[in-house]
C-alpha cells in the first residue's frame, strides 16, 4: 500500500481490489498491491489557485465503476479521471468556468452512479453536484435547490432517488432530488446532525446516515421520528418519508 489512510474501496468486473488513499490510487489483484500513478496536469490560473488551492491532486477520495466497467477516481484538488484499464482520461477544469465536457470544481470525495448507469461527483470546493450522463456534465447548485454547495456523500436509492449529504453550513441537512425537484430535511425536521458523512439503504428500505453525532436511521416505515439514548444521550433516531 502506498499509504496507511484509506478513502474508498471498491471491486472491479475482475474482483480486482481497488485502495484510494491519501498518496494517490493503488490496486490489488489478490496476490499483490501496485500503485498507479495518476496523471496530473494543473490548469487554475494563478490566482485561482489561491482562492481554491489544490490540497493534494494524488489523493484519491473517490472510487467507483460504472456500467462499461470503467474506473471513476475522484480526488483532493485534481478533478477526476476516468480508468479504461489502460488509459486514464482526466476531467480538470478551471474553476469557475463552464465546461460540459469537465467537471465545474476539482476536489471530489464521492462518486456515485445511479439506476440509470449516470455518475454522480461531489464537491467539497462549493461546486454542489455534478452528473455526468456520459457525453456532458450538468451541475445543481443552491439555486436549483440544494441545501448546501459543499457535498461530502451521494447514494442513489432503489426507487432511483438521489440523496445527499452536506458538510453542515448554511441550512443543510439531508436532501433528496426524485428527478424534478429537490427536498430537504434539516434539524428543524428532526435530524440530530446536519452534517452527514454516509448515507446506506438497508433491505427494508430504511435510509442510514452516518453523522457527526454518531448513526441516524431514516425509516420507511414510521410515519414519526423515535429517538434512542444511551446514557443521557441521543445515539439514533428514525424517520419515515412515507
Amino acid at each position: 500500500m502506498s499509504s496507511n489512510r484509506v478513502f474508498s474501496i471498491v471491486s472491479d468486473h475482475k474482483n480486482n481490489l481497488w485502495f484510494g488513499t491519501q498518496n494517490g490510487l493503488v490496486k490489488y489483484n489478490r496476490k499483490q498491491f501496485e500503485h498507479l500513478p495518476l496523471p496530473f496536469q494543473d490548469t487554475t490560473s494563478a490566482w485561482l489557485d489561491k482562492v481554491y488551492p489544490i490540497i493534494n491532486p494524488n489523493a484519491v477520495h473517490a472510487l467507483a465503476t460504472d456500467n462499461n466497467n470503467n474506473l471513476w477516481i475522484g480526488t483532493g484538488g485534481g478533478g477526476a479521471y476516468c480508468y479504461d484499464g489502460e488509459n486514464f482520461k482526466s476531467y480538470l477544469t478551471k474553476i469557475g468556468q463552464k465546461q460540459d465536457d469537465s467537471l465545474y470544481h476539482n476536489w471530489i470525495p464521492f462518486i456515485r452512479k445511479d439506476n440509470n448507469g449516470h455518475m454522480w461527483f461531489a464537491s467539497m470546493t462549493h461546486g454542489g453536484v455534478n452528473r455526468f450522463d456520459g457525453k456532458e456534465f450538468t451541475q445543481y447548485l443552491i439555486k436549483d435547490g440544494l441545501s448546501d454547495s459543499q457535498v461530502r456523500t451521494i447514494y442513489c436509492d432503489k426507487s432511483g432517488k438521489i440523496w445527499m449529504g452536506f458538510n453542515g453550513n448554511r441550512n443543510s441537512g439531508l436532501t433528496v432530488y426524485d428527478g424534478k425537484s429537490f427536498k430537504t430535511y434539516s434539524v428543524e425536521d428532526g435530524l440530530c446532525n446536519k452534517r452527514i458523512r454516509a448515507i446506506f439503504e438497508d433491505k427494508n428500505g430504511n435510509l442510514w446516515l452516518g453523522t457527526d453525532l454518531g448513526n441516524l436511521c431514516i425509516s420507511s416505515m414510521v410515519k414519526s421520528f423515535l429517538e434512542f439514548n444511551y446514557n443521557g444521550k441521543t445515539f439514533l433516531t428514525c424517520y419515515s418519508f412515507r
